[in-house]
């Protein structure tokens, strides 16, 4: 069976992956200590005053608009309800520029999240997710298909019609990048090594990268030696307030992060790092894969999405401080330390 492609031949990024509603509750609550080392505690039969937004999110509609703000022509696949939710998240994505290919549910609403936050910016997300995962080849329609590159944010998306994507996608030249959900690691390394292999860019947060490798979480080392015989490109890995490492399997990147002004939020700073990263290799024009990216296209990169995700968890909502290319070259953003080493 032969896949038929809807028409990005003029864009330069296609997103594939979640699409939710995030409602912001924001209280004056600080974490319990007596309750434990970050527990977000309360009573029942409390009343509880807080502050409320609402934003779309969702790691395909937040990669969106990171690619979109960073200059790049922008399409985003992803699944939403025949609700107005999903109509909330068109129009928001509208508003960016970004062309939406969904997939609309007619029996399930469109997925969400709830996120209480502390006066601290520590945060509970309640997630309430269709239980429609059905996707096949005919969720895309006809006509060419030829985007420069691929983000997938895959959420619980399935592994099959991910790999059968990859797999057409790379056929026609398209470079893939993934940041995979725990949903999707928990298969295996054995199993995912199919898909990985096919992509130029794999990130992780360190927590995912030894869950996904089988290496204890303090073994960075071996972590990276496994990670780099599982996939085709860059092996990514965030570490938080520690910062990212990076290997093309024979030279290993390290860095910091940048200093924040404030911590708002932290939701979407894995999305906004991730795509701000890829955003650095295709600006830079270097294909990226294994062995052929330059040093400095990789520095630029790291430097790239350290800054979006340093902006973004300065506001609430995983978009709102997704910064431009002119807010990046900003004297703010400039230096980072960064060191590499050969393998």
């Amino acid at each position: 069976m032969s896949w038929n492609f809807l028409n990005f031949n003029n864009q330069d990024i296609l997103t594939v992956g979640t699409a939710t509603v995030d409602i912001f509750l924001k209280t004056e609550i600080l974490p319990n200590k007596s309750e434990g080392e970050g527990k977000l505690c309360f009573s029942l039969g409390d009343k509880i005053g807080a502050s409320s937004e609402i934003f779309s999110g969702g790691g395909a509609t937040n990669a969106a608009v990171s690619f979109a703000r960073l200059g790049f022509k922008t399409s985003s696949f992803f699944r939403i309800g025949s609700d107005l939710f999903g109509q909330f998240i068109l129009k928001d994505l509208e508003k960016e520029n970004i062309i939406s290919y969904p997939v609309k549910m007619e029996k399930e609403g469109t997925d969400r999240s709830l996120i209480l936050i502390s006066k601290n910016g520590s945060r509970v997300i309640l997630v309430s997710r269709s239980k429609n995962t059905f996707f096949s080849k005919n969720s895309f329609s006809e006509n060419g298909f030829r985007p420069a590159w691929a983000y997938l944010s895959p959420g619980n998306f399935p592994f099959p019609f991910l790999l059968s994507l990859s797999e057409e996608l790379r056929k026609k030249g398209t470079k893939l990048a993934i940041n995979p959900s725990k949903n999707l690691l928990s298969l295996g390394s054995k199993k995912l090594k199919p898909l990985f292999q096919k992509m130029s860019v794999v990130i992780l947060n360190r927590e995912e990268a030894s869950l996904l490798t089988g290496i204890p979480y303090g073994n960075e080392r071996d972590i990276f030696k496994k990670f780099d015989t599982l996939i085709g490109g860059l092996a990514v890995m965030t570490d938080g307030k520690k910062g990212v490492s990076v290997s093309d399997g024979k030279t290993f990147w390290r860095s910091g992060i940048f200093k924040n002004k404030k911590i708002e939020d932290r939701t979407g700073a894995g999305d906004a790092f991730g795509s701000g990263f890829v955003a650095g290799l295709v600006r830079s024009k270097e294909s990226c894969q294994k062995g052929i990216c330059g040093k400095e296209n990789i520095e630029f990169a790291i430097r790239l999405g350290s800054a979006n995700a340093t902006s973004v968890v300065e506001s609430l909502g995983a978009k709102s401080g997704l910064l431009t290319f002119k807010e990046f070259n900003s004297s703010r953003f400039k230096n980072l330390k960064i060191y590499s080493k050969k393998i």
